[in-house]
């Protein structure tokens, strides 16, 4: 499945998937992998672990942007999708969502060389941008910039 999904046709899978998840894998217990629910939801196997699995992991972030408590575990051996089976176990999938939120913003806040209260202050304002380079988009398609100023890092 290598074609970009639109109207109709996004929505059946979507649905497919909610009724495979659904009917078998509620709880963390049952867990499903990506390969065996992609098969499930197209009807067909993947050739590449990361490129054709990724309409897969497309539906499923945009199932959970509408809220739908499909959690996930990243994980070799035991990864895969399952629907939250209470609120406990969605608040245990989130918690971890926020740690990695917060250790990347830490990183963000260690570049730009400020206290991460600090810059979560300016997220909040909206002037995240401040003190951050300046981008510029290149008739390229790539992006030119300056580095920080007044206390980034020199580059």
């Amino acid at each position: 499945m290598k074609e970009r999904l639109t109207g109709e046709k996004k929505e059946a899978f979507k649905m497919r998937l909610l009724k495979v998840l659904a009917a078998s894998h509620v709880g963390a217990t049952r867990i499903v992998g990506m390969g065996e629910l992609y098969s499930a939801v197209f009807g067909e196997s993947w050739g590449h672990r990361i490129n054709d699995t990724r309409m897969l992991r497309d539906i499923v972030v945009e199932l959970q942007m509408e809220g739908i408590g499909i959690c996930s575990r990243r994980s070799r051996v035991h990864g895969g999708y399952y629907l939250a089976s209470s609120t406990s176990e969605l608040a245990d999938f989130c918690g971890g969502i926020e740690r990695e939120v917060m250790k990347k913003l830490g990183k963000v806040a260690a570049l730009k060389r400020m206290a991460l209260p600090a810059l979560l202050g300016q997220m909040a304002l909206g002037f995240d941008g401040v003190d951050g380079p300046t981008e510029t988009p290149r008739k390229d398609g790539g992006i030119s910039g300056s580095a920080p100023t007044g206390g980034g890092a020199e580059i």
